[in-house]
């Protein structure tokens, strides 16, 4: 198994939970419309909601300890490949069976 993936799964876990908590505040009607949004900002070089921004960047600091450019970089390749498309039903089904409250 290459640990440099199941590392990079990990983060895109923690951006797609992150994702989908501010999708729900958004006034999206789906979380793949948030994504595609996101993902629309990012290729022709826009910029992301701050918050949902500060949001990312504070867990993804909290768990793994990156700084703001590393992270950055993963947020673009989650949204810019599609990622969510693959880690939402992980994530959703992951909290419903074993919801943390932190």
């Amino acid at each position: 198994m290459n640990s440099k993936n199941t590392y990079d799964n990990y983060i895109f876990m923690a951006i797609c939970e992150a994702s989908l908590e501010n999708y729900k505040q958004s006034g999206f009607p789906t979380h793949f419309g948030f994504c595609k949004y996101i993902k629309t900002l990012i290729l022709k070089g826009g910029k992301i909601n701050h918050l949902f921004m500060y949001i990312v960047i504070y867990k993804l600091d909290l768990i793994f300890g990156m700084d703001a450019e590393t992270t950055g970089g993963y947020i673009r390749d989650f949204f810019s490949m599609d990622k969510f498309l693959i880690f939402e039903k992980v994530v959703i089904d992951t909290n419903r069976h074993y919801p943390i409250n932190f």
